[in-house]
């Protein structure tokens, strides 16, 4: 921090492609997804990791063009499985007791 600013963050994400059940250790297997497992076929990881960075970078040129204001309703768009929304390229998945959001970029 530079006095009352922020000057540098760093996040991570974890995001399962690939993976099947059995990647994963037993006790995990009630609370795991991956794109694998909501689809039944193999991603190809660049695509994959191209389509992330591109959201991203999209986020990030609204929140410095708009501020970041839009963002809980943005999160709270992406639950509206909740209520019973159909949705069209953005599809859910359940594994579980998991629920997970994937963008097809192929639709």
């Amino acid at each position: 921090m530079m006095g009352d600013s922020v000057k540098y963050v760093i996040i991570g994400i974890g995001l399962n492609v690939n993976s099947e059940i059995n990647d994963f250790p037993s006790e995990l297997h009630h609370s795991v997804t991956s794109l694998f497992m909501c689809t039944s076929r193999q991603w190809d990881l660049a695509d994959i990791a191209k389509e992330l960075l591109k959201q991203m970078e999209d986020l990030y040129k609204r929140v410095h063009s708009e501020g970041p204001g839009f963002i809980p309703a943005l999160w709270s768009d992406r639950w509206a499985h909740l209520e019973g929304a159909s949705l069209t390229t953005e599809r859910w998945c359940r594994t579980g007791n998991q629920f997970g959001w994937f963008f097809d970029p192929e639709d």
